[in-house]
């Protein structure tokens, strides 16, 4: 299985409380008014109603991703304890 979450670069939306994705990737809102929530929001909604440092941890969730695979791939060491980890962003 491979994780199906939006696409990074994440980072905290215009309205506080809000974290965006700046891609163009194949995203679809439900229940947005594409262009409108995106220009609200700064880019597409990922979340909102989320405090400020939640945001500041969330916004960097697709590169700490990339970086455990990433230290995954090279080090059976680690692999042994980042695998689960990983496995836990997998539907």
């Amino acid at each position: 299985m491979k994780p199906k979450f939006t696409p990074g670069p994440w980072k905290i939306g215009i309205h506080g409380g809000s974290v965006i994705a700046k891609t163009e990737k194949n995203i679809s809102v439900p229940g947005a008014i594409g262009n409108e929530a995106k220009k609200y929001y700064g880019g597409f909604l990922v979340g909102e109603s989320i405090s400020p440092g939640n945001c500041a941890l969330i916004q960097i969730s697709p590169d700490m991703y990339t970086l455990l695979q990433t230290i995954s791939e090279k080090d059976n060491v680690w692999k042994a304890l980042i695998d689960p980890i990983l496995d836990r962003a997998k539907i």
